[in-house]
């Protein structure tokens, strides 16, 4: 029971849905791109996996991507987001909440969640999601704060269900 207490979101996993919807945010590209635009932002390919940080090398840019390598990269790092929130999220979610959470950490990682992370296992969930839409929706390039606008409809459906909502009627 110790071990519920302390990990109280082991038993969730993304749901249908919330893997509909991230695969929609994250679109198959079935080639290595630049995920900033031309010339911009990191090397990646398929569902959003990053190659490496900067822009994809010539040679990058010719190499084939199947379709069966962009769903092997797609599901480990939708296990690796999983694994994240339950290690590092104490506070417990709902299944809303977790695909929330699933959908964030697949695209900024771990380690770029953790301020939300923090956030939330400080019952401060308003704060994180005003974190998310407000700081969540930049990259750094080549030592800037670039604003990603593809990031800002993202970051404010998945910062929804930690919205605090009034439960005052109005009158």
């Amino acid at each position: 029971m110790a071990e519920q207490k302390d990990k109280p979101n082991a038993g969730y996993s993304l749901s249908a849905k919330g893997r509909l919807r991230l695969v929609s945010w994250e679109r198959l590209v079935l080639a290595y791109y630049n995920d900033g635009g031309k010339n911009k932002g990191n090397c990646t390919y398929g569902y959003g996996t990053m190659v490496h940080r900067g822009v994809c090398t010539k040679e990058e840019m010719k190499l084939p991507v199947s379709l069966a390598k962009a769903e092997v990269k797609l599901n480990s790092g939708i296990r690796d987001a999983e694994r994240g929130i339950k290690r590092n999220v104490t506070y417990s979610l709902n299944q809303e909440q977790f695909d929330a959470l699933v959908s964030l950490t697949y695209n900024a990682g771990i380690a770029g969640s953790g301020q939300v992370f923090t956030l939330i296992n400080n019952d401060k969930l308003q704060e994180a999601a005003d974190y998310m839409e407000t700081e969540m929706v930049y990259s750094i390039q080549k030592g800037k704060r670039v604003l990603m606008p593809g990031l800002i409809r993202r970051r404010k459906e998945e910062s929804a269900p930690f919205k605090m909502v009034s439960n005052e009627v109005e009158k």
